[in-house]
């Protein structure tokens, strides 16, 4: 149990080293580590995604099922798809037994 806990604690204090490091821009420019890019949201903005989301995800479905419906309007013929495997029965009984019991 105290071999977690030393563990536990030296992890924590690294992470807060490196992350206490990595916060510095010129530790940044140094390692060539980007800045995020700012990105300015409204509360309209964080409500309206999913909706916009949503929306293209219905157009998406709609345009399928149309181009599906002129296909099938225009004689397009769907894929067959690929034949079942065939079916498998068990040998009788006579048949499992070894050729030298078969008499």
């Amino acid at each position: 149990m105290q071999g977690l806990f030393v563990y536990w604690c030296s992890n924590n204090v690294l992470s807060l080293i490196q992350t206490t490091v990595l916060k510095n821009k010129a530790v940044k420019r140094s390692l060539g580590i980007p800045e995020p890019p700012i990105v300015v949201t409204t509360p309209a903005d964080l409500v309206m995604d999913p909706v916009t989301q949503m929306t293209q995800a219905l157009e998406k479905e709609r345009a399928m099922k149309n181009n599906a419906k002129a296909d099938f309007l225009q004689g397009a013929v769907p894929p067959t798809p690929p034949a079942p495997p065939a079916s498998f029965t068990m040998p009788s009984r006579e048949e499992r037994k070894p050729p030298s019991e078969n008499k």
